[in-house]
């Protein structure tokens, strides 16, 4: 260990310069070409220990790569809009188990023949579970959005931005018409997506027997 650890300080602004796109022995041979000195009795443990320090570099250059390659953002992340009362409310995933963001506008008729909310037998069945909802309005009324839920007596949350499909979260979840849901675990990944209340009572009774 401490002839690998002299390799290290010996060299230390030539493996500094690698990156592990490059072959890493052929780099670490130009690298260090010349500045090492191997007589014969040491020559096969010293290239050893470089092969060693070789492996440990792109081990390392690979972690890095995999870590900031395969991390993308989620489009729920740090979401936070204003409830009808106008309090900023953010979107916590960890609080529950499951929570549905649900896309949805006062005045779409698809609505209305469901009467607004067909979750609420859902909701009610597994809210004390670790299920919650995480409305969207899409109304770019306040007025109109607000005596819908007064309306309905819907418990969940509801936030808007008032900006209709143009809000910047129907962009980035790519919502082009309603009603819209996506069903997500507590780290954010998307466990379904538009679900009727039929299916989303299936899905969160299989899923909730499981914990």
């Amino acid at each position: 260990m401490d002839e690998l650890e002299g390799v290290f300080k010996n060299n230390k602004a030539s493996f500094d310069r690698l990156t592990p796109s490059e072959n890493v022995w052929e780099s670490i041979a130009k690298e260090t070409g010349g500045t090492i000195l191997i007589n014969d009795s040491k020559k096969r443990k010293t290239l050893f220990i470089l092969k060693i320090a070789a492996t440990i570099i792109f081990i390392a250059g690979l972690t890095v790569f995999f870590t900031s390659n395969t991390k993308e953002q989620s489009p729920f992340d740090n979401l936070s809009m204003l409830s009808p009362d106008g309090k900023e409310v953010l979107l916590d995933l960890s609080l529950n188990k499951y929570t549905l963001v649900q896309f949805w506008e006062s005045e779409n008729v698809l609505f209305e023949e469901d009467n607004c909310y067909c979750y609420l037998p859902t909701y009610e069945k597994y809210k004390d579970r670790g299920f919650e909802i995480y409305a969207i309005s899409l109304d770019k009324d306040k007025k109109k959005w607000v005596e819908s839920i007064e309306k309905n007596k819907s418990p969940w949350i509801h936030v808007s931005d008032l900006k209709g499909l143009e809000s910047p979260i129907c962009i980035d979840c790519d919502v082009k018409d309603i009603p819209a849901s996506f069903l997500l675990d507590q780290e954010g990944n998307i466990i379904a997506k538009d679900l009727d209340e039929e299916d989303l009572d299936i899905t969160l009774g299989t899923l909730l027997a499981q914990n």
